[in-house]
């Protein structure tokens, strides 16, 4: 229930900026809309979580190492130089 009540908070703001714009209330209808990106940006960030969340779990469920790709070594790699 929570993200449909999300889904309408963002939806009511972005009408609310559309009016506001067409009344010529430029300044408001900005503020509406940084509104209902702080909450867009609040959901990504607890969708990050959750997906940290999961990927420890199959991690730890696996049998993985803690970080089974080291991120150096791949970003100093060309990616045309890698092999299976």
């Amino acid at each position: 229930m929570k993200g449909d009540e999300n889904y309408v908070n963002k939806f009511g703001l972005l009408k609310k900026g559309c009016v506001l714009m067409s009344y010529g209330r430029n300044n408001d209808a900005f503020d509406a809309l940084a509104e209902a990106v702080g909450i867009v940006i609040a959901q990504k960030g607890i969708e990050k979580e959750r997906q940290e969340i999961v990927t420890e779990r199959w991690m730890f469920k696996l049998g993985l190492e803690d970080n089974p790709f080291p991120s150096d070594l791949l970003e100093s790699t060309h990616p045309d130089s890698w092999t299976d």
